[in-house]
This record gives structure tokens, C-alpha cells and sequence, in this order.
């Protein structure tokens, strides 16, 4: 397949504009502006991706209050988290998840039964709400 045409251009303070090109096109796809810090060459390695990045996220609940857990651990895809004061929860998969690879999604917390579940990596943004019954 063709490569993109990537062109990036210097804004003051830092900042980089970056426009890509379709292969054999001189129509804009995609543009944005972002800041790179101090490169420490001239040479820059990157992949932009057409995908949008894909996050598995949602919030951890007491499945009797349906309150969110505050603090409870969260694993899956070779990440550990902890969930925010409201249980709330966002893992991120990339920008190029690998099709049909399972892992075991698991939530710990010191008040509650260790929940596990083996689920297929998902290819797409996914929202999912755990409800965990106390001790």
C-alpha cells in the first residue's frame, strides 16, 4: 500500500501543525496541531493511524448501593489502574487493538470478592459497568 504524505509545520511556542495527505492526493485527510517538545534530533519516527484509539472504560459499582467503588483496581490488556473517587475507570487499547486476543479483565478491592472474566480484546471502544457485591 502507498504511503501518506505527512507535512509538518513549525508554530511559535513549540507547537507543530501536522497535515496528512492521502497516497497520490492533494487532498487534506487530516489536520492538528501539537506540541512535540525538544526533539533531540532532526529525525522524528511516528505512525498516525486512521483508526480512532480505542479505550475499554466504564465505572465500578457496589452492586447493593449501585455507588461507584472508590480505588478499586482494574486489569486488562497488560495495564493496572485504580478507579477514580466515582469508580470510574478508562483503559486504553491503542489505536490498533489486535484482532481476536483474549485476556482476563480483573477488579480487585479489599471490600469485595475478586471479580474476574476472560473477554476478547475489542477492536472498538467498549463500555463496561462491573457491579461487585460486598463481603
Amino acid at each position: 500500500m502507498p504511503a501518506a504524505t505527512t507535512v509538518m509545520l513549525d508554530l511559535p511556542g513549540g507547537h507543530d501543525f501536522v497535515e496528512v495527505f492521502p497516497p497520490d492526493s492533494n487532498e487534506l485527510a487530516a489536520a492538528t496541531s501539537i506540541d512535540l517538545g525538544p526533539i533531540p534530533s532532526d529525525v522524528l519516527d511516528s505512525t498516525i493511524s486512521a483508526n480512532r484509539c480505542e479505550v475499554v472504560g466504564g465505572v465500578i459499582l457496589d452492586a447493593n448501593t449501585r455507588r461507584g467503588i472508590a480505588g478499586a483496581t482494574v486489569s486488562f490488556f497488560h495495564q493496572t489502574l485504580t478507579a477514580a473517587d466515582d469508580g470510574a475507570y478508562s483503559i486504553s487499547l491503542g489505536c490498533l487493538p489486535p484482532a481476536n486476543t483474549r485476556d482476563q479483565l480483573t477488579v480487585e478491592h479489599p471490600a469485595y470478592p475478586t471479580f474476574q472474566t476472560p473477554m476478547y480484546v475489542p477492536t472498538y471502544s467498549t463500555e463496561l459497568d462491573i457491579q461487585l457485591q460486598p463481603r
